[in-house]
C-alpha cells in the first residue's frame, strides 16, 4: 500500500484532505491553516482556491478532482459554524503545529515525512 493510500486508510477524512492540500496545491503549513471557506469555490466543473501567500503574494490555484472529493468528504462531516477550512477539536482553526504533527508519519513509516516534504514532492510531480 502506498503512503497516501495509508493515510486514507487509517487517518480521517480530514487529514487525507490536509495530506491532498499539500500534495496537489503546494501550500505552505501556515496557508492551510489560514484557508477560508470563503477562499474556496467548487462546482461540479472545476474548483479554484484564493490564497493569500507569503509576503502578501495573493495567487489563484485550481482545485483538481481528486483534491475537491476529499474537501467534501471533508466539509461534509463539519458540523461547526468556523470560516476556516480545517479546523481542529479545541479550536475553530488548525495551527501549525498540529498540521505538522499529524499521524501520518507512523502510518507511512517514513520517518523524514513532513509538510515541506510534501510541498517538495508537489513541485517534483509538477515537473
Amino acid at each position: 500500500m502506498t503512503w497516501s493510500a495509508e493515510v486514507r486508510f487509517r487517518g480521517d477524512v480530514r487529514e487525507h484532505a490536509i495530506v491532498l492540500t499539500f500534495l496537489r496545491m503546494g501550500l505552505r503549513v501556515h496557508e492551510i491553516c489560514d484557508l477560508q471557506l470563503k477562499d474556496l469555490t467548487m462546482s461540479d466543473r472545476k474548483g479554484i482556491a484564493y490564497i493569500l501567500g507569503k509576503d502578501d503574494k495573493d495567487r489563484e490555484l485550481s482545485i483538481s478532482s481528486e483534491l475537491q472529493s476529499s474537501l467534501q468528504a471533508y466539509l461534509d462531516t463539519r458540523n461547526d459554524d468556523s470560516a476556516y477550512v480545517f479546523v481542529s477539536r479545541r479550536s475553530s482553526k488548525c495551527t501549525e503545529h498540529g498540521i505538522q504533527y499529524m499521524k501520518y508519519r507512523r502510518f507511512t513509516g517514513i520517518k523524514h515525512l513532513n509538510c515541506h516534504s510534501l510541498g517538495h514532492t508537489f513541485g517534483h510531480d509538477l515537473l
